[in-house]
């Protein structure tokens, strides 16, 4: 694979590992850097409660010292537990534009899987799709909203000449005030509401871990359908909730109660990016 060295990252390279994309986006004005210190928790496989249900190894390509790209295999035992699969998944995932150094790293990752029992590799899971997922495909000149990706366009390039195909689509819509007729729904929402015996309230940010705790238990019921859904233990919810009570606003998360028992919730959050 023209010289393409793959080293599973230590201690040390684990650094380039974070730094690459830095590297990589310097110029692309619609980039969004992520806080070091929150991809460097992330990663950490001895700490972060992900890895209690899952194994991951961290890989960087290198060519004559220079480091090409980067890649996580990641075998997520709760996964495929749930869904009753061998599956197999690549993340954090970033690479220049040359599909050499793309096939090593996403050669190496299949393997890493394979060799724990995965049939398949999926991807890109950063490191589930609880937090960043998927491939730009569409919208390059759109900067990303939190928890969204952004490549550049050569990604899905790189991934169609390797062979990878679409499992699902992930879209992200936009709306606006003006768009919308804000009047016409509220009208409809407080019939629905009236009619159901449902009452809409604020998180209560004085009882957060019990509003957290509630909260975990409508996701667990209500999202287990969906594509890709990855169970999340209570310590990882409560430690994604924990970052990001840095900065909700009360007011955007929203709580749907039928009498005491909680049926549902809304979070909004603004747009750190």
């Amino acid at each position: 694979m023209g010289g393409i060295e793959v080293v599973a990252a230590d201690k040390a390279a684990l650094k380039d590992f974070i730094e690459l994309p830095y590297r990589l986006y310097k110029e692309d004005p619609h980039w969004v850097p992520p806080l070091r210190i929150a991809v460097k928790d992330l990663l950490n496989r001895a700490k972060h409660p992900f890895y209690k249900n899952a194994e991951a190894e961290f890989f960087i390509a290198r060519r004559d010292g220079r480091i090409l790209g980067r890649v996580a295999a990641i075998f997520d035992r709760a996964y495929n537990q749930f869904h009753h699969e061998n599956a197999g998944f690549f993340g954090f995932f970033e690479c220049v534009d040359d599909v050499a150094a793309a096939e090593a790293l996403l050669t190496t990752a299949r393997r890493w899987v394979f060799e724990r029992g995965a049939r398949f590799l999926r991807g890109p899971v950063n490191p589930s799709t609880n937090y960043e997922c998927g491939i730009l495909i569409e919208g390059f000149d759109t900067d990303p909203m939190v928890m969204m990706t952004y490549n550049p366009p050569y990604y899905p390039v790189l991934m169609d000449r390797l062979g990878f195909r679409k499992a699902k689509d992930l879209l992200a819509y936009e709306s606006t005030s003006e768009k919308v007729q804000l009047a016409k729904i509220e009208r409809a929402a407080r019939r629905m509401l009236t009619k159901h015996g449902v009452h809409v309230r604020p998180i209560d940010m004085k009882n957060f871990a019990a509003e957290v705790e509630r909260v975990w238990e409508v996701y667990r019921s209500a999202l287990a359908a969906n594509w890709g859904f990855v169970p999340m233990s209570k310590e990882e919810f409560f430690l994604m909730g924990k970052d990001m009570k840095q900065i909700l606003k009360p007011e955007l998360v929203l709580i749907g109660e039928m009498g005491d028992r909680m049926i549902g919730f809304a979070l909004a959050l603004p747009d750190v990016n």
